[in-house]
């Protein structure tokens, strides 16, 4: 095996034997399941590779097997240096024991001396921000609490490959910060990495996307995007009563009653050449919003909201930051065009949001009678579309950049020859 291979997994299976067999429509008995099928893949030294995947998919169970809380059914894993696991929460700490206790216990386990352990302890209890309770049983402890001592231990010894399954998602916002700050370090140190998450943000930076799906994987790639068209397969299919095609997707506004004062009628996205399905990065985007307002006591106007699929928002615009805009207080159909300039989009997918806001504009704040605005109607996910790379473009995406936008500045390179 090649010395820069630190994992190697060879046809990996896991069956487990279901209590109540399974009866399909065609009268056939399952009675197993199969939580991973022939899995196979090589991670090499100091990669960080990012998992991700629906319910079930197998992510967790691969982890395990790993980690070697479980056996595999079938195949071979090869693993070289010593694997630090966070999975669920609690494993690996006796309840009765105190938190100095686990420390202790746990560093043994994996394989540290006491005196190696002891160097350390300081700056691991620091680390886990919870001095106060180090020496109280963790089964006294909460969730958050399990997490901070768990990953403050498996990150303060030197382990050579890490697997880390949903890390993020337990813990305040605080200790969610301390942990994307440990894990950058590990992968500055050339650490090995395998991170399992349902939060794509939180893998997005990986130098390998997995997806699984049943019990096997689906796809291997170096690019992002096998992020952007997981999530986007996802979310169309609770994306009802639209119609898809093309990397675009929208909703028929006909007639669409906002509030007694608002009627939506359309929300269209267009590039500048008047295409509508097959967006390119490299084009202008333009939105037009029209509805029909049906009071003159105030104007109406609505704010943009842009998403990702995981619903972070990326960006958001309304008309009183540009001043070519008047606005109207007489009833009637108005027709908002905005304008996204080219080269702001990354190639990847995005939703639209809408809030309608009827107030008073004077000097360009925004107020009313009760020096409040008042929000009269709101609309998730308008409509999602998938910016894609122009063929004739650089083609950044080799690059394997993260992020939600690949804004195109202007950049200028001052020279002079030594």
């Amino acid at each position: 095996m090649d010395s820069e291979i630190v994992i190697k997994v060879e046809n990996l299976s896991k069956v487990y034997s279901l209590r109540q067999p399974k009866v399909e429509e065609n009268g056939n008995i399952i009675p197993e399941h199969w939580a991973l099928k022939d899995v196979s893949f090589e991670i090499r030294r100091g990669e960080t590779v990012g998992i991700t995947g629906p319910n079930g998919s197998g992510k967790s169970t691969l982890l395990k097997i790993l980690a070697g809380v479980t056996k595999p059914t079938a195949g071979k894993i090869t693993m070289r240096g010593k694997v630090a696991s966070i999975l669920d929460i609690g494993a690996g700490f006796h309840p009765e024991l105190s938190g100095r206790e686990n420390v202790f216990l746990n560093g043994q386990i994996h394989g540290f001396t006491k005196k190696e352990i002891e160097s350390k302890f300081d700056e691991i209890v620091a680390f886990s921000g919870i001095e106060k309770f180090i020496d109280e049983p963790v089964k006294n402890y909460s969730n958050g609490m399990y997490l901070r001592l768990a990953f403050s231990i498996m990150t303060h010894l030197d382990f050579d490959v890490y697997l880390l399954d949903e890390v993020l998602s337990v813990g305040d916002l605080e200790f969610g910060y301390t942990i994307r700050q440990k894990i950058d370090q590990l992968k500055r140190e050339k650490k090995t990495l395998i991170i399992v998450s349902h939060n794509l943000s939180e893998i997005q930076s990986a130098d390998t996307f997995v997806l699984m799906q049943q019990g096997s994987i689906k796809s291997i790639n170096n690019k992002a995007n096998i992020l952007s068209d997981y999530s986007e397969k996802a979310f169309a299919k609770n994306f009802t009563g639209r119609l898809y095609t093309n990397n675009c997707c929208r909703t028929d506004f006909t007639h669409y009653k906002i509030s007694a004062a608002l009627v939506l009628k359309k929300v269209e996205l267009l590039q500048d050449n008047g295409e509508k399905e097959n967006f390119k990065t490299n084009k202008e985007f333009i939105l037009n919003i029209e509805f029909d307002q049906i009071t003159s006591d105030q104007e109406i106007y609505p704010i943009l909201n842009i998403k990702d699929l995981d619903d972070n928002m990326i960006l958001s615009s309304a008309y009183f930051i540009s001043k070519k805009t008047e606005i109207q207080r007489e009833k009637g159909n108005y027709k908002w065009t905005c304008v996204f300039p080219a080269n702001l989009f990354n190639a990847q997918s995005y939703k639209i949001c809408l809030i309608f806001i009827k107030s008073v504009i004077e000097d360009r704040r925004l107020v009313s009678q009760e020096n409040e605005v008042e929000k009269i109607g709101a609309l998730d996910d308008v409509l999602i579309f998938k910016a894609e790379l122009n063929s004739t473009d650089y083609d950044y995406s080799e690059l394997n950049l993260p992020g939600n936008l690949f804004m195109g500045f202007e950049w200028n390179l001052d020279y002079t020859k030594t």
